[in-house]
């Protein structure tokens, strides 16, 4: 997975290639560990390419983490605030 722009304004592109099918979540948390929202909760299918915008709040436009789950893949990424 990756997430672009980075640093981000007022939204995020996702680019998912899953490594395998089934279910997939991608999580935004702070940097104290705390959810800040679930952008992604879909089943995918292995390999095929899905993109999507995840709109940012005023609120949100902090420092995060974001981790894609799918099954016992887990991969994560810094998403930083531009000014």
């Amino acid at each position: 997975v990756t997430a672009y722009s980075n640093p981000f304004k007022d939204e995020i592109r996702f680019r998912i290639i899953p490594p395998v099918t089934g279910k997939a979540k991608i999580q935004l948390f702070d940097l104290q560990g705390r959810l800040l929202q679930e952008v992604f909760d879909e089943n995918l299918i292995k390999g095929m390419p899905y993109d999507f915008n995840f709109p940012v709040r005023e609120s949100m436009r902090v420092p995060m983490i974001y981790y894609f789950i799918q099954g016992e893949k887990r991969f994560r990424g810094k998403l930083i605030p531009g000014k």
